[in-house]
């Protein structure tokens, strides 16, 4: 009974996530109405939410944040979001190629989810640590060669989208 409880209240929830962020023609519509916070696009829980939103859903020019009373992101700031969430869904693969790095720490999928959960705090110097204690085997060492290009790769884009928020501010 129990188990058939928990798995109705986990099917339910993630139905409702589904129903939290849609698509409407030029924008991205995230109903923040069942949120914590109170809707503020400067704080670091909305900015989150919306990289991770747009992540998932796919670029748009605006970002409506649904409340009673809806707010709109776009322009200089939407353009901002949607390339941190371009790199998000860049940097992380859908799915590791060999079955032995899906239960490795410094798998590509691993070294940049953890990296990410803590958006914006991006830390890169412990991201590169970690590759830095890789796996022995050749695949290992192919595999952590491809993550610290992209890692390094990352780091490039997010400065430059740093650049982009001080030359238009």
């Amino acid at each position: 009974m129990k188990d058939n409880l928990l798995r109705v209240l986990k099917r339910k929830s993630s139905e409702d996530d589904k129903d939290k962020v849609r698509l409407d023609s030029d924008a991205l519509v995230i109903d923040c109405r069942s949120c914590g916070f109170a809707p503020e696009p400067a704080s670091r829980e909305c900015f989150r939410c919306m990289v991770d939103s747009m992540s998932c859903a796919g670029g748009t020019e605006r970002i409506i944040m649904r409340t009673g009373k809806d707010i709109e992101v776009s322009g200089t700031s939407g353009e901002v979001i949607r390339r941190i969430a371009s790199l998000k869904r860049w940097s992380i693969p859908m799915q590791d190629g060999n079955r032995e790095c899906r239960r490795c720490d410094t798998s590509r999928k691993e070294v940049f989810s953890k990296l990410w959960e803590n958006f914006p705090d991006l830390d890169f110097q412990s991201a590169m640590e970690s590759l830095e204690s890789g796996g022995d085997k050749e695949d290992c060492s192919m595999c952590l060669r491809s993550s610290r290009r992209a890692l390094e790769q990352l780091r490039i884009d997010m400065d430059s989208v740093n650049d982009l928020m001080k030359v238009r501010l």
